[in-house]
């Protein structure tokens, strides 16, 4: 048996593991076939603008694997002649210059047409894009190949429509440059207790250290995986860096779980 999972872009919010609302409405919703699966979005708007990808999940009776070879992936325009750049619920953007690492300036548009460029505020100046040291794609954004101290600053991209007069503005993006190259992050696990008697509840946290612009998802394995509910808590630090998850659940009477 197989099941097909979907992974949508997470700028307009949708999750669409199973069902995405907004208020009272369905904005989609996956329809698994025997043979395919179906991601329909009802609402789509510029802000779905982003890479759709899919994979299979193979399932042996209660066992279940993602199956890394099945990935596939699309990228996916949703045009809007009022939307030249893909919207974002963030109006000044931290991004970090790293001497090891090309970065990436994420003014994305909602039309591969569209002609952008990249501006920096002080001084005021239209940065030039060579297509090597910087170049441009519009699914990703401005790519700084080799970032330097002389990259830092306030930046925003600036966009040009056939369909519009006047230019529009992206979010503005502030470049700080970091000289300690990136590392791997530190990831921690703790318990409330080693010894725990039946019918208590004890809780296991699972700490990530690291850098902030880092993107983190957390999967857990643990006794009982299958049959066990878990009740599975989030918090995010930005002050310390740090991501935590949190599980609870109350010990069955005939068995103590040793961390």
């Amino acid at each position: 048996d197989y099941l097909i999972q979907w992974s949508t872009v997470v700028t307009s919010g949708r999750s669409c593991r199973t069902h995405c609302f907004s208020g009272y409405s369905i904005l989609c919703f996956i329809k698994q076939h025997e043979r395919y699966s179906q991601l329909i979005l009802t609402s789509p708007s510029a802000a779905d603008t982003g890479e759709y990808s899919c994979w299979v999940v193979l399932c042996d009776g209660e066992e279940c694997t993602k199956d890394g070879e099945s990935t596939s992936a699309t990228y996916i325009y949703f045009t809007d002649k009022d939307e030249l750049f893909v919207p974002s619920a963030i109006h000044f953007e931290i991004i970090y210059l790293r001497p090891d690492k090309p970065a990436t300036v994420p003014c994305r548009v909602t039309n591969p047409k569209i002609k952008v460029s990249l501006h920096r505020e002080v001084p005021a100046e239209e940065i030039a894009v060579d297509g090597t040291q910087i170049s441009y794609n519009p699914t990703k954004g401005f790519i700084i190949q080799n970032p330097s101290p002389e990259h830092k600053g306030a930046y925003y991209c600036k966009a040009n429509s056939t369909t519009k007069t006047t230019p529009q503005i992206s979010t503005k993006y502030q470049l700080l440059y970091v000289e300690v190259p990136s590392g791997p992050p530190l990831v921690t696990i703790e318990a409330s207790s080693n010894i725990v008697s039946g019918g208590d509840i004890f809780n296991v946290t699972c700490t990530v250290l690291g850098e902030p612009e880092m993107n983190v998802s957390f999967s857990w394995s643990y006794p009982g995986q299958v049959s066990a509910t878990l009740l599975l808590l989030f918090s995010f630090r930005k002050g310390d860096l740090a991501k935590i998850c949190s599980s609870e659940r109350p010990i069955q009477d005939d068995w103590v779980n040793n961390i």
